[in-house]
């Protein structure tokens, strides 16, 4: 099932609109979920690309389908294959500490973003910021790992790539302005527009 946000008149037809196949696992409620997108959205649209969002069966098998080989380099996932996202209700155990999610930039298959129920919702609490919110950002900082995988070093000094958020940054993504800086935007519509993740602008 497809799930399309609307979005404001700063998404122009020639930018780049990337699919999500969203798998939520966890135990959110409706309302948090369509929030958490309706966040997502707005930090992507900022960044000049759209999302349309698809709705996953979780007993699905690409729910669960992970590819992780040693790095390699994989033809770009078409327009018709969409960006696959999944939210788990608990950390595995070999997660990187404080981590809200993990990526696989070069994953062939399968999952290619995992976001961590539990942690994102402990965190917010901690910080005193919108859970959904928080969830948003958790999953925009991932996907932005996916569409910079060739960069190095991986984070930024800023924005939603930075690799250490601060109470400023918490207080950011409670006001709902927590943003990707004006390099990493343009960056990412370079791969979209050029590796093929993300549906064709209309002509």
């Amino acid at each position: 099932m497809a799930i399309f946000i609307a979005v404001s008149s700063n998404c122009l037809a020639r930018d780049p609109k990337l699919r999500i196949r969203e798998y939520d696992l966890s135990a959110i409620s409706a309302a948090d979920r369509l929030q958490a997108r309706v966040e997502l959205t707005r930090i992507f649209r900022k960044a000049g690309i759209a999302i349309s969002w698809e709705t996953g069966r979780s007993s699905a098998r690409e729910a669960h389908n992970l590819d992780t080989s040693p790095k390699r380099i994989c033809p770009a996932v078409g327009p018709a294959e969409p960006l696959v996202v999944r939210v788990i209700p608990r950390t595995p155990t070999d997660s990187v500490p404080d981590a809200l999610g993990q990526s696989l930039p070069f994953a062939c298959y399968g999952v290619k973003v995992t976001i961590f129920g539990d942690r994102v919702q402990k965190v917010a609490g901690r910080a005193g910021v919108s859970m959904p919110k928080l969830r948003a950002c958790a999953l925009a900082h991932e996907i932005g790992h996916v569409l910079l995988r060739f960069r190095d070093p991986p984070h930024s000094e800023a924005g939603v790539m930075l690799g250490l958020w601060h109470r400023s940054d918490y207080d950011l993504i409670e006001h709902g302005a927590f943003e990707f800086t004006d390099a990493d935007a343009a960056a990412m519509r370079t791969t979209l527009l050029s590796e093929g993740l993300h549906e064709r602008p209309s002509q």
